[in-house]
């Protein structure tokens, strides 16, 4: 193998175990980040508040978006933080440059003299790679939620008193 191959290779393979690690799932406490499906519709927020019967959602503003009857909720996902999308990134970009270059490849020397036209499958395989190169960089600076399947009947509140007199509340996930 050249030194080009290995350096594509051991990159790739970088780029698509760490596009795969995930950490270890977040405790579900007031405040946490939630994605909740209810009656086919899906809800973000900051979880505020949850009792028997309810559910309370904030905006990212601290606003109360939406109470929810807990019986309706069917599912429950807690974010546990940010995530990269080179994976992604790198399947799109591989997709995108294996169907561009096996249409147009075979096209690139129609016009000149002692060019000799790669093949079709020559072609879609170096689209692909660059392809994949190039969406692995674009989904590296790219960011969005990695989210964690809860159940809602797995959420306990818990309410008591502390020393001094006041209150205090906890929100915990069971499994």
């Amino acid at each position: 193998m050249t030194k080009t191959t290995w350096f594509l290779f051991l990159t790739f393979s970088w780029s698509a175990a760490s596009a795969t690690a995930e950490g270890p799932a977040p405790a579900v406490s007031a405040g946490a980040r939630v994605r909740l499906t209810s009656e086919g519709r899906r809800l973000t927020g900051r979880l505020a508040s949850i009792d028997d019967t309810t559910i309370r959602l904030l905006n990212d503003d601290g606003t109360l978006s939406a109470v929810l009857e807990r019986s309706r909720v069917s599912r429950v996902e807690v974010s546990w933080g940010k995530r990269r999308r080179v994976l992604k990134g790198m399947l799109i970009g591989a997709s995108a440059g294996l169907a561009s270059m096996a249409a147009l490849g075979p096209t690139v020397c129609d016009q000149q003299l002692f060019c000799e036209p790669p093949s079709a499958a020559h072609s879609a395989l170096v689209g692909a790679v660059a392809g994949a190169g190039w969406g692995a960089l674009i989904g590296h600076f790219v960011k969005g939620d990695a989210w964690t399947d809860t159940s809602a009947d797995d959420l306990r509140v818990r309410v008591g008193l502390t020393p001094d007199g006041g209150v205090r509340g906890s929100l915990s996930y069971g499994f």
